[in-house]
């Protein structure tokens, strides 16, 4: 992330052990290698709702966004792109929770149905 010239870093983070621990290594990197962490406050996984964290990380202003998430990722990034903070528009860096054979198609019909609204 610092070497693709990213230095003001969003976390989003599960607040579990996942988060937790990622967090642990994470910071302390990011601050050895000049970076700063503009938000990181963890968001309780059960949420049905990402509205509030979202717009928190916006208003933050990072140039890169660290998502700690598993399937509920999804929906975080969703609504990151509902409100304007996409991919397009943030770098989005997703951490192996994430990584499934299945997030391109779940982001695809996140798009679609965001296209059809």
């Amino acid at each position: 992330m610092l070497g693709d010239g990213y230095t003001n870093v969003a976390v989003v983070s599960r607040a579990d052990d996942y988060g937790v621990g990622f967090n642990a290594e994470f910071e302390p990197a990011i601050a050895s290698g000049g970076g700063t962490i503009v938000y990181n406050t963890p968001y309780a996984p059960e949420a049905t709702s990402f509205d509030d964290v979202v717009q928190d990380v916006v208003a933050s202003g990072p140039d890169a966004v660290v998502l700690v998430a598993f399937e509920e990722g999804i929906q975080i990034l969703q609504t990151m792109v509902e409100q304007g903070a996409g991919p397009d528009a943030i770098q989005i860096y997703i951490t192996d929770g994430m990584a499934t054979g299945e997030l391109g198609v779940l982001m695809m019909r996140a798009t679609q149905v965001l296209l059809q609204e």
